[in-house]
């Protein structure tokens, strides 16, 4: 009868086993196109296993307070007009850390190169937040741009994040964000204004592995205003690889400006 019961729980053991999926790496490329073209790689590595059996397997990292490592490459060019192009070349690393065990706070960290047509703009930026909730976080993040050409620019942002899980393993992803970019005063800058974002987005996840986005930000800069509109889809075709579509519009108010580019991406996890 002993080993019966014990035959049954190891295999109880095994199964539960199995069932618990994981993963600790995440591979990303994506290729954009319309008025901005690019080809983009990165990765994420992860400190512990995340768990992606709580809600949705977007948001897996998210419910999971994991800390992680990410790089990024990317290489493409704006249209800015019919005559000529600005070439865009990123690379960059960013880390987020949660004290999981002590109160869920957060310290992100990130630093980026830019070349646009080949002057360089180096950014920094710190963040500090808290999970005010399960699945609800809270970030201050402080920037720092350094342009070759055009000096030196302070930001300041608040993101607020909220998820909203269904029965079904769906859910509903909320975030909202205020920034604003100090101008330094100087000769090439005598008549800028503070820079102002508004951004507010939302993201159904219809089950588990399709979630539906759209989203809207405003940048306000010295009474012009620059506004974007985009709509996101992702579906995960099993447990770690996802495919997704984004669109972005935006245009400056009042003004002819007004550009579009399309995002696919495809995700590796294990």
């Amino acid at each position: 009868m002993f080993k019966k019961t014990a035959l049954a729980a190891g295999i109880g053991l095994a199964l539960s086993a199995t069932a618990q999926a994981d993963y600790r790496f995440q591979a990303d490329a994506g290729i954009s196109g319309g008025d901005v073209s690019s080809i983009s790689l990165g990765g994420t590595a992860y400190l512990m296993p995340v768990d992606d059996t709580k809600g949705p397997l977007g948001e897996a990292a998210f419910i999971d307070q994991a800390s992680s490592l990410s790089v990024l490459v990317s290489d493409g060019e704006t249209d800015v007009d019919s005559a000529s192009d600005v070439e865009l070349e990123s690379y960059g690393i960013s880390g987020r850390y949660v004290t999981k065990q002590s109160g869920g706070w957060i310290v992100d960290l990130a630093a980026e190169r830019d070349e646009v047509d080949g002057f360089e703009v180096d950014n920094y930026s710190i963040g500090v937040g808290k999970y005010l909730w399960d699945t609800t976080t809270l970030v201050f993040t402080y920037g720092n741009s350094d342009a070759e050409v055009g000096g030196d620019v302070d930001s300041y942002r608040l993101d607020l994040d909220h998820l909203i899980t269904f029965g079904n393993n769906g859910g509903l992803k909320l975030h909202a964000a205020y920034g604003v970019t100090d101008i330094d005063d100087d000769e090439d800058f005598s008549d800028s204004e503070d820079v102002d974002v508004y951004e507010v987005d939302a993201t159904w996840y219809v089950c588990k592995n399709l979630g539906l986005g759209i989203g809207y930000s405003n940048t306000e800069d010295s009474g012009e205003e620059l506004e974007q509109y985009f709509a996101s889809a992702e579906y995960f075709i099993s447990d770690s690889i996802a495919v997704g579509v984004a669109y972005t519009e935006a245009e400056v108010e009042d003004t002819g400006f007004e550009t579009d580019s399309y995002l696919l991406t495809l995700s590796a996890r294990f």
